[in-house]
């Protein structure tokens, strides 16, 4: 029912939330948000670096942030030589650990 920008203005600050079978189904190597927060990240070697917890859109490519293990927060680019793999289904994210930034 928004018909302008006033309109949409005076809805600013509020939160829009939709239920996940309105969403159109993710392409292929795409993945919503909400399939994989708070997934486990584990190394090329399965061991375990953190949990992620949340991406900053920088316009060229995502950045995601992780909780480390080791009680280090990182960053890593969401790029395909730093993040080998995500698995919605058993919500994991495999990183080369030479992509992480110590935050």
């Amino acid at each position: 029912g928004v018909t302008n920008p006033d309109e949409g203005l005076a809805l600013k600050g509020y939160v829009l939330q939709i239920p996940k079978s309105a969403l159109p189904e993710a392409g292929k190597d795409e993945v919503y948000w909400t399939s994989i927060e708070g997934a486990k990240v584990i190394d090329t070697d399965g061991g375990p670096v953190g949990t992620l917890a949340g991406y900053i859109e920088t316009g060229a490519t995502d950045v995601f942030e992780i909780a480390g293990d080791d009680g280090v927060d990182y960053l890593i680019s969401n790029n395909p030589s730093h993040v080998l793999g995500i698995d919605p289904e058993t919500k994991t994210v495999t990183v080369d650990r030479d992509g992480l930034v110590a935050q």
